[in-house]
Parts: C-alpha cells; sequence; structure tokens
C-alpha cells in the first residue's frame, strides 16, 4: 500500500500525530516494534511541571514564557502552546481517555508513594489536589489488595498523615483474587485488571469494600480496574457507598494499557494502519 506519511513509534507521540494526520485525510502508517513507554503511565500528563531550575511550576504557560529560546516550547511559539494543548486535550478526549485539567494552571496528582507532583492532565477519578501544600480531604481510607505489592501502603499512609490526613489502612480479597496471588508473577494491576472485567468478581469485590468500609470521607483504591475502558471502574463505583479515587500503581499501569488501546483503536477507526512488531531498517527518500 502507499501512505502519504510512515510513523516510526506507536507511543503516545506516534499516536497522536497519526490521529491528527488521519483526521485531516491522509493514508497513515505507524510501525511499532514493541510496546511503549505508556505502560509505565501514572494516569497523568505533563506540559511543564518543573522550571530550568527544578522548581516547581503552577502556571505552565506564564512559565513557558520564560523559557530559554533553544527549549521546543519556544520554538514552537509560546503564543501557540495554550491552543495546540487545547486540542491535545480533546484528541484524548475524543479517543475515549477522559482527563481533568487545564494549561493554565497544575494540580498535583499522586505518585504511588503517596507524594504529588504536578499535572497538567490527570485522568479521571484518579485522586488529585488542587493545592501543593493541601489535600482535599481530612480523613480516608486506602484499601488494598492482600497480596498486592504494587502499592506501597506504608508510603502512602505515611506521606497522607505528613499533609494532615487521617489515614486507615485496609485490605480484602475474593476467591477469585486469591487465585491470581498463587503466582506472584501474575498479582500485577494489568492481570487483576482483566480478573475483574468479569461483573461478577467485580460485585465480590463492591461487597468486601462496603463491608470493611467506615467513616473516611473517601476510599483510595489501586488503580485495578479498567483494563479498556471505564465501565468497570464506573460500575464498581455505582454499588460502593462511599466515593472512591483511584491511586497510582507500580508498572505495569491498567491507566497506560488503556490509553494505547483507546489511541489504537481510535486511529484504526479513522482509516489508519498500524504494523505491530516490526521495525523500520531503514528508509529511501525520491526526490526529497
Amino acid at each position: 500500500m502507499r501512505y502519504d506519511t510512515i510513523i516510526i513509534g506507536g507511543g503516545l507521540s506516534g499516536l497522536t500525530a497519526g490521529i491528527t494526520l488521519a483526521s485531516a485525510g491522509k493514508r497513515v502508517c505507524i510501525v511499532s516494534a514493541g510496546q511503549s513507554s505508556l505502560h509505565f503511565n501514572s494516569g497523568s500528563f505533563d506540559l511543564l511541571g518543573y522550571d530550568n531550575n527544578g522548581k516547581m511550576v503552577e502556571r505552565p504557560l506564564e512559565a513557558i514564557a520564560t523559557l530559554n529560546d533553544q527549549h521546543p516550547y519556544k520554538k514552537i511559539g509560546t503564543e501557540k502552546i495554550a491552543l495546540l494543548a487545547n486540542k491535545a486535550k480533546a484528541l484524548l478526549n475524543e479517543a475515549g481517555v477522559k482527563t481533568i485539567g487545564d494549561s493554565a494552571q497544575n494540580h498535583y496528582r499522586f505518585t504511588p508513594l503517596g507524594t504529588t507532583k504536578p499535572a497538567w492532565l490527570t485522568t479521571e477519578d484518579y485522586a488529585v489536589s488542587q493545592h501543593k501544600d493541601t489535600l482535599p480531604w481530612k480523613s480516608v481510607e486506602l484499601l488494598n489488595i492482600q497480596g498486592f505489592l504494587d502499592l506501597p501502603t506504608a508510603f502512602i499512609a505515611a506521606n497522607l498523615k505528613k499533609s494532615g490526613v487521617a489515614c486507615q489502612v485496609k485490605s480484602f480479597t475474593t476467591e477469585e483474587l486469591s487465585h491470581v496471588r498463587k503466582s506472584p508473577t501474575e498479582m500485577r494491576a494489568t492481570n487483576i485488571a482483566k480478573v475483574l472485567s468479569d461483573k461478577v468478581a467485580l460485585c465480590k469485590v463492591a461487597d468486601c469494600i462496603n463491608a470493611i468500609s467506615g467513616d473516611a470521607e473517601v476510599l483510595l483504591l489501586p488503580a485495578v480496574l479498567g483494563f479498556s475502558d471505564n465501565e468497570s471502574f464506573n460500575e464498581l463505583k455505582a454499588m460502593v457507598k462511599k466515593p472512591i479515587k483511584y491511586l497510582a500503581t507500580l508498572p505495569p499501569s491498567v491507566s497506560g494499557v488503556r490509553t494505547t488501546h483507546l489511541l489504537k483503536q481510535h486511529f484504526t477507526r479513522m482509516g489508519g494502519t498500524i504494523l505491530v512488531g516490526d521495525t523500520a531498517n531503514n528508509g529511501v527518500f525520491e526526490g526529497n
């Protein structure tokens, strides 16, 4: 086949570039040798979190104006960044990656250790704070699956308490989750997400959570739901009596896998072609 554009690399940049070109009516092929770094994604996207001196940035658009002339943002043009940032958020939303956030003001997302970092966009239903030094709750319950080691609850609880939030750590399991636990290599967020895509298994999790939850303002859970869409998490929210928020886990990331899946799906819907497992070794450019 003949293409207008061939993109080497199927990560976030490659997929968003491919979608943009395909939406303009171009014939596009993405060549991807393997999985991208999206599989390590925290559930958030950065625009500018730190300046040249390593200082935390609160207002990205204002900070971009102060960058040196060699910075890529300056080469694009400071005045264009806000428009392009809005287009990027709209592209993600159109693909099914629902996010919160704005390019004018960073919010603060949680790392897997319970610290906060500035972020531009964060996947809906993930725990965030609008302020650097304060959190939006006075009390939380941190609920983890028994045997799931990719959510270090001791570190998270300690950091929450440092921020003035009362935190209780609780754990639960079900027959299906206990079965996954028999193999340590299977007790990963992405594998758990596959197990909990079954509605019966998800109902059991909701029952466990309702049985152990107390008077906290919000329940914080590891991000182990929604392998290909948000349906499982929406169903869990409907069944659980208390508000729920996600916390990012150590990789592999359910949010990253879901984002990859949704962007690929959107790209192919628009007529794009993805060659997975192929490598671009060289190119011949005629009349260039």
